[in-house]
């Protein structure tokens, strides 16, 4: 509908043509105001893995990565090898890794219209497993993983495997009693992608190519390959993919956050810099 003004009378054709050549023209003058983006843009982009910030091994990283292992398996069909940088040969002393996380989008709880769209590759898929594990005591004791991952993620590297409510895998024995394992959280949720180089772990050492060219692995889902452990509405690295080292376990490296400015002693940001254990979502 188009809306006239009805106090302003229509100008005869002439008075508008010399009304529009003699009206002041005001000058397209570019603003000079700057845009302020968020403090959120200028930190917490991404973090450092060093070997200074590293620590032992537990016993709960040793079943959590036999639980994930497991799961993945059943879902790949094929060997899913992991080991600690403990070890590897040939590692430098002094190295680090340059993380930059996934970007985490907050969903509205009720759909939006954008939401309602054929299948993208970037559609978020989960997978529901049970995972039975045979303590030493001759006991079974169950599992549910959570893993998340996208539509491209899903048909490359678990094609073969249809989306149910449920999968249950086969029962793997573990050296841990029935009682150690129940202190465990029964619920362990993962997030998978493939986002990082096929050689993200070169930094590690300048002749990577030849640390486990012995040991077969799943070289395309090995290949710029994350997951991330997500607990307490927390995300942290877990496991990162090399083509040539494989997969290695770096959750027990204390990240160190890099911000793009330079912060102060007393400032929230800089108590805070080398104390983030993970990465909120």
């Amino acid at each position: 509908m188009i809306f006239i003004d009805p106090v302003n009378k229509m100008r005869p054709r002439k008075e508008l043509k010399y009304f529009l050549k003699n009206a002041p023209r005001k000058d397209n003058a570019v603003s000079q105001e700057s845009l302020e983006l968020s403090d959120q843009v200028d930190y917490s982009t991404e973090f450092t893995l060093t070997p200074k910030r590293m620590y032992s091994l537990t016993a709960q990283m040793s079943v959590t990565v036999l639980i994930l292992q497991t799961a993945i398996e059943e879902l790949t069909q094929t060997q899913f090898l992991v080991s600690s940088l403990n070890e590897l040969d040939c590692i430098t002393e002094d190295w680090q890794l340059i993380i930059q996380p996934p970007p985490v989008e907050k969903k509205s709880p009720s759909p939006l219209y954008s939401d309602k769209h054929p299948p993208k590759n970037t559609d978020g898929l989960h997978y529901n497993l049970i995972v039975p594990i045979l303590c030493s005591d001759n006991t079974i004791h169950e599992f549910t993983v959570i893993l998340h991952c996208n539509r491209f993620f899903a048909e490359t590297h678990l094609g073969n495997t249809q989306l149910s409510p449920q999968i249950t895998t086969c029962t793997t024995p573990a050296p841990y009693t029935s009682s150690f394992l129940s202190e465990l959280p029964q619920i362990m949720e993962f997030a998978l992608d493939a986002d990082g180089e096929p050689d993200q772990l070169r930094a590690l050492s300048d002749t990577t190519q030849s640390i486990r060219t012995q040991q077969k692995h799943n070289t395309a889902l090995i290949s710029g390959l994350r997951i991330w452990r997500i607990q307490n509405g927390r995300m942290r690295l877990h496991i990162m993919g090399d083509e040539s080292v494989g997969a290695i376990f770096i959750e027990n490296i204390l990240p160190i956050k890099n911000t793009h400015h330079e912060a102060t002693k007393g400032d929230e940001r800089y108590d805070n810099l080398n104390s983030h254990f993970d990465i909120e979502i």
